[in-house]
C-alpha cells in the first residue's frame, strides 16, 4: 500500500474518532453503535500505523537506489561538453523527481527559485563554464542524501 494510502486510512479514522466523540454527546441512545464504531476504527488505526511503520523503510530504500542511480547517470553525462536541454533535464529531474528543492540550489549559487525554475524549464542556463560546477554539485547532492537514507 503506498504511503498516501495509509495516511487517508488514518486521517478517515480520526473522523471516525471525532464523529464517535460528538455524536456521543448528542445522543446517548446511539453510545452502543457508536462504540462498536469506535473500536473498529481504533484497530484501522492500529494496522495504517503498523502499515506506515513497515512501508517507510522500503520506501526510503528504493527512494536511495534512485538517488545513486541519478548520481551514476550524471557522471555517465559528460560535464563539460553539456548542452541546455540535459542541463536543464539533470535539474529538472533533480528537483522534480529526487527532492532537492530549488530553495537549496539557489542558496547554493547565489541565485534565486526564479532562476531555478527558468533552468529547470530549459528557459535558461548558466555560462558554459559554470555547468559543471551546478551539476557536480547536484551530483554530490544526490550522493549525500542517499548515504543519509
Amino acid at each position: 500500500m503506498r504511503r498516501s494510502n495509509l495516511f487517508e486510512v488514518a486521517q478517515c479514522n480520526l473522523v471516525a474518532y471525532c464523529m464517535f466523540w460528538f455524536y456521543s454527546f448528542v445522543d446517548p441512545t446511539s453510545l452502543g453503535d457508536a462504540e462498536k464504531q469506535m473500536r473498529r476504527a481504533e484497530m484501522a488505526t492500529i494496522v495504517a500505523e503498523r502499515q506506515i511503520q513497515r512501508a517507510v523503510p522500503e520506501l526510503d530504500k528504493e527512494r536511495k537506489n534512485a538517488l545513486v542511480r541519478f548520481a551514476d547517470l550524471i557522471d555517465s553525462v559528460s560535464v563539460d561538453q553539456c548542452d541546455d536541454m540535459t542541463f536543464a533535464k539533470i535539474v529538472m529531474y533533480a528537483i522534480t523527481y529526487h527532492g532537492l528543492s530549488s530553495a537549496d540550489l539557489a542558496d547554493a549559487f547565489g541565485v534565486n527559485k526564479a532562476t531555478v525554475s527558468r533552468w529547470s524549464a530549459g528557459k535558461n542556463a548558466p555560462q558554459p563554464f559554470a555547468r559543471p560546477v551546478v551539476i557536480n554539485w547536484i551530483r554530490d547532492w544526490a550522493r549525500t542524501e542517499a548515504k543519509r537514507l
